[in-house]
């Protein structure tokens, strides 16, 4: 069996990513797991100490034991546990998870790379789809999602989550990096990553994947007026001309996790409805 890890930070679009990836044939990619491998490889971390101090032969010396350890059989232990928890489905070929807990405060301060290569000896084919995205509008994202992230502020976001996608960039292992912008739409780097991954490119499947809303509305539906589901505009939009006092043009408003962008054609008439269509639904 292949894997494929998706390795990214909160409000990057990882969800729609996901979702991408499960409309493969014989994929399946979980969701977060709060980083439960972090804690298998403090474990790891710790045999290694042991394996570079003096041997504890003597049931007088502290390190007593310590000469047993086996490093490969509790590589092999932890696969085993790892695909014991996921439960992937029998038949398929590739499976996975995605995680967004990889900067250094999570991973208490220890090094990036060391955790990836242990992930990779867990399960030894492995792949690495490392999405980014414009960090401002992460940040804000995070605000408006509750993540807290203003309470210690942008600039101490940016600095852990630029860290990460630096050592995200300088690791040897097999990595595809894409960007949010280019998963929102069939774009030439989504079709790259299909190839990196070796999967079928289904154009039909991928469009129905991207218009269909992923957590916090991260696929958005684009219409001739606004970024609305069209069953709303449907019933929301008026029957009388266009009235136009301002130009909205671009402008991006969230009611209740759903994010609208105003259309060059939209009136305000058709914004007031829109939003009150989407407020029924809350």
């Amino acid at each position: 069996m292949n894997y494929v890890i998706i390795c990214t930070v909160g409000r990057s679009g990882s969800t729609l990513l996901q979702g991408i990836l499960n409309g493969i044939d014989g994929y399946c990619i979980r969701g977060e797991n709060d980083n439960f491998l972090f804690g298998l490889y403090m474990s790891y971390y710790s045999l290694l100490t042991c394996s570079t101090i003096e041997k504890g032969t003597s049931s007088i010396h502290p390190w007593y034991g310590s000469d047993i350890f086996d490093l490969d059989q509790f590589i092999n232990d932890s696969r085993k546990i790892v695909i014991n928890q996921f439960r992937f489905p029998r038949g398929i070929k590739t499976a996975g998870f995605k995680e967004i807990r990889w900067t250094s405060p999570y991973l208490h301060g220890k090094y990036l790379h060391d955790y990836l290569e242990f992930i990779n000896l867990i399960f030894k084919d492995v792949k690495f789809i490392f999405l980014t995205r414009d960090l401002h509008e992460i940040y804000e994202s995070q605000v408006r999602a509750g993540f807290g992230t203003q309470e210690k502020g942008y600039d101490y976001f940016s600095e852990h989550v630029i860290d990460f996608y630096e050592k995200m960039r300088s690791s040897n292992l097999p990595i595809f990096e894409i960007d949010y912008k280019d998963i929102t739409f069939l774009s030439e780097k989504m079709v790259s990553m299909f190839e990196f991954l070796d999967a079928d490119y289904n154009v039909d499947r991928i469009r129905s994947i991207i218009s269909t809303e992923h957590s916090f509305a991260n696929a958005k539906k684009f219409t001739s007026t606004a970024l609305v589901p069209s069953t709303l505009l449907s019933t929301a939009a008026p029957t009388q001309p266009p009235e136009r006092s301002a130009d909205y043009t671009g402008i991006e408003l969230e009611v209740g996790g759903t994010v609208v962008r105003i259309g060059p054609q939209a009136s305000e008439p058709q914004i007031r409805a829109v939003i009150r269509g989407l407020k029924s639904r809350l």
